[in-house]
């Protein structure tokens, strides 16, 4: 199906992006992850945190990707040699403040929520604050207090931006990925519960009302405008969007030369795969 909404432009970064925010002084910051080699072997080198101006971004007629000219940012560094990793899924790892005055990133490897302000010509490092497990997202609910989703501690970490402290910890169920807040509440997806957790504001030591979701691993949400709706986007829903006939993955003119499941480094496994798996089924 075509798209409705033309594309203005591209811009390739410099490495994998994984979240975007903007703001209304026409700038855009984007979270990159530094050192890939493979995606489950990789040499853990920066994070980093990318501004461009919007102008800058779309100056020249984009035909074809095109490098990526922002100022980068490291977070921090790691000297850690090639280890085998297996990486969180990022959900909204990046967020500005209520003001525009500041910006939150989740740094997943090292469990912390970084803190930079954005009202100079480029970011200034604030602080860090340590979280849970492998944070997969942020949100702020007002001016100071941000909320951290920890998706291996399977935690809400609420940070008080003023004491640069987490106040609060809250455990919504297995997995959780996102939150939002609308109607006084704060809604919370637990992916492997297929399941929201919804929190009163009002009364966070209550415990939450799970709603079951009809779909496989719910992740992101978002709020409609007028704050009466909240959408959650499901990972693995079943609805034959992200699937294909199996002789198309096993056509020896793909990609992958028929390798069928498909490999993870070029036709090749890495780490190899365990030869006493079972078959896969035909």
């Amino acid at each position: 199906m075509a798209s409705a909404f033309p594309i203005a432009g591209r811009r390739q970064t410099t490495e994998p992006a994984y979240g975007i925010v903007s703001r209304r002084r026409g700038r855009v910051f984007s979270s990159l992850h530094g050192g890939m080699e493979s995606h489950v072997r990789m040499q853990l080198r920066k994070w980093l945190v990318a501004g461009c101006s919007v102008a800058a971004m779309f100056a020249t007629a984009c035909e074809s990707y095109f490098f990526f000219p922002a100022p980068q940012f490291d977070v921090e560094y790691s000297a850690s040699g090639a280890f085998v990793n297996w990486e969180t899924p990022h959900v909204s790892p990046l967020a500005l403040g209520k003001a525009g005055a500041r910006l939150y990133a989740v740094n997943t490897p090292a469990a912390r929520l970084e803190i930079f302000d954005v009202t100079g010509d480029a970011p200034a490092f604030v602080g860090s604050v340590p979280v849970g497990l492998d944070p997969v997202s942020v949100r702020p609910r007002t001016e100071s207090e941000v909320w951290v989703v920890n998706h291996v501690s399977d935690s809400v970490s609420i940070v008080d931006t003023n004491q640069m402290v987490v106040v609060r910890t809250l455990h919504p169920g297995d997995e959780p990925a996102d939150v939002v807040f609308a109607g006084g509440r704060a809604f919370v997806t637990c992916s492997q519960l297929n399941s929201i957790a919804v929190y009163d504001l009002a009364d966070l030591a209550a415990e939450p009302r799970m709603l079951l979701i009809e779909g496989e691993d719910p992740r992101a949400l978002a709020v409609s405008p007028d704050g009466a709706t909240v959408y959650a986007a499901i990972f693995q829903s079943g609805n034959h969007t992200t699937l294909v006939p199996w002789e198309m993955v096993s056509d020896k003119s793909g990609p992958y030369q028929g390798i069928n499941p498909p490999p993870n480094a070029g036709v090749a496994f890495e780490p190899a795969l365990n030869p006493d798996l079972p078959p896969p089924p035909p």
